[in-house]
């Protein structure tokens, strides 16, 4: 629900474009996810290709983990190539190797595009950089591009920005690229056993938006439709055991003790989604509710004043649409009041 009528109201007349996150490994859409998502008005989709990551052996950041196409994409959508990159393939990479690297990947996405003959008129790049990568990582985007003119002159790049940049863009700085992503998700400290909900939290986006018509980059929008389940041993972070749902850790009675709204203590040894847990384990269930998300998209929505802007939802998979509600996704797309 939006935050008041007046904020409502408020909002900009945009255009909108829908998309979606395509973070999975294999590429494999049936016939009812390609008749949904041409429901849903899709124009493109950010496809994560592969990853950029350390490689100790070698000593070096190569491209890992490639996407496997076992299907065509409809060619009347474009394709966005995102790439990951870790912070440490960034830290561990010296100054001088940064336009290697930056040939490295321009040459990968290069070659999968070209393989699978998508339409392609940018391409995005995924780093949580912090103060001590910023100089790096800026570098090598400008490498790419330099890289990307002489593939395509209108071909344009693109980046994340998380909130923590944008309330502190002075300090973070503005990276080189056509267009930010604005990723609303993972809001809070998901190994903190006291945060209520890491993936969103409505009252924590406030805190960090009040500048957001300020930043200068025109933003996108990426909103979660996710879940997870956190573990946490001896008060202790533990890990993430990724899409898990309330019907997932609600059925298992003779697992799992219900404690609380979304914590549950594990009641005896046992393996589960390929994770050995023990007596007295606690998880916390993480969720992007359908309330939460509606309520954020809103107050976004009054604070992002671009002109025309893509509002992409992270990430695709029927088990994700079926769990949210394709009715609260098309909630959600209609925030943004289009021309």
């Amino acid at each position: 629900m939006p935050d008041t009528p007046t904020e409502q109201r408020s909002r900009p007349t945009q255009h909108r474009n829908n998309s979606f996150y395509y973070w999975q490994s294999v590429w494999k859409l049936s016939d009812s996810s390609r008749r949904y998502l041409e429901s849903q008005n899709i124009e493109h989709l950010y496809l994560k290709l592969f990853d950029v990551a350390w490689h100790p052996e070698q000593q070096q950041a190569i491209p890992l983990a490639p996407l496997i196409v076992q299907n065509p994409i409809p060619p009347q959508w474009q394709v966005i190539p995102t790439i990951f990159i870790t912070n440490e393939a960034i830290e561990q990479t010296s100054e001088a190797d940064i336009p290697l690297l930056a040939q490295k990947i321009s040459q990968k996405i290069q070659t999968m595009v070209q393989a699978n003959a998508w339409k392609v008129a940018q391409w995005q790049f995924d780093c949580d950089w912090t103060n001590s990568t910023q100089t790096r990582y800026f570098s090598l985007l400008q490498h790419i591009r330099q890289n990307t003119a002489s593939i395509d002159t209108e071909l344009r790049l693109s980046a994340t920005i998380r909130l923590h940049q944008v309330k502190y863009v002075q300090d973070t700085g503005v990276p080189p690229v056509d267009r930010g992503m604005l990723m609303v998700y993972n809001t809070d400290d998901v190994q903190n056993m006291q945060t209520e909900n890491a993936i969103l939290q409505h009252k924590t986006v406030q805190r960090y938006t009040s500048k957001l018509s300020q930043y200068p980059l025109p933003l996108d929008v990426a909103l979660p439709i996710f879940s997870w389940a956190v573990v946490f041993r001896n008060g202790g972070f533990r890990q993430i055991i990724n899409q898990i749902t309330l019907n997932d850790l609600t059925r298992q009675t003779k697992l799992f003790r219900r404690i609380g709204n979304n914590r549950f203590k594990v009641q005896k040894n046992a393996q589960w989604k390929g994770v050995f847990l023990l007596p007295n384990d606690q998880l916390r269930l993480d969720q992007s509710t359908a309330d939460e998300v509606l309520q954020t998209a809103y107050h976004i929505a009054t604070h992002n004043r671009a002109d025309s802007l893509t509002i992409a939802l992270f990430h695709f998979a029927p088990d994700a649409i079926q769990q949210f509600g394709q009715d609260n996704i098309t909630a959600i797309w209609q925030t943004w009041k289009t021309q």
